[in-house]
């Protein structure tokens, strides 16, 4: 039984050491964790490109985000998400296209930008 003790104790230790989260860990590896928190509202959702199109689905990914943006013919910038073109709308046009994204002061990613795949028309 003394024999079977500590190696309880050492595999507890060991498994704790494994499964505790990056905010216990050195301060190296929280980098670690804020780069996969931040890519977490950043992951393009191809159902909702292919439903609303490439520029609303990166309009409503700025927006998320913190952001701005502007649609061609507008003369307002929008950066509340409730104020979007919605599909449900009946008086929704599908072919909206994006002129200007404000990004600053968000977290927005590479990662997001792979909403678009390549027919982002904003500059």
């Amino acid at each position: 039984m003394r024999r079977l003790i500590p190696k309880l104790f050492h595999y507890k230790n060991s498994v704790l050491r494994r499964t505790t989260p990056s905010l216990f860990q050195p301060a190296g590896t929280c980098r670690h964790l804020m780069k996969y928190l931040n890519f977490i509202p950043n992951a393009p959702d191809p159902s909702r490109t292919s439903k609303v199109g490439p520029d609303a689905a990166c309009a409503e990914w700025i927006l998320k985000l913190g952001g701005a943006v502007r649609f061609e013919g507008d003369k307002e910038w929008i950066r509340n998400y409730n104020f979007l073109p919605s599909v449900m709308n009946p008086d929704y046009k599908p072919g909206l296209v994006l002129d200007e994204i404000d990004g600053s002061g968000t977290s927005v990613m590479w990662v997001g930008f792979l909403i678009s795949e390549g027919h982002l028309s904003a500059r």
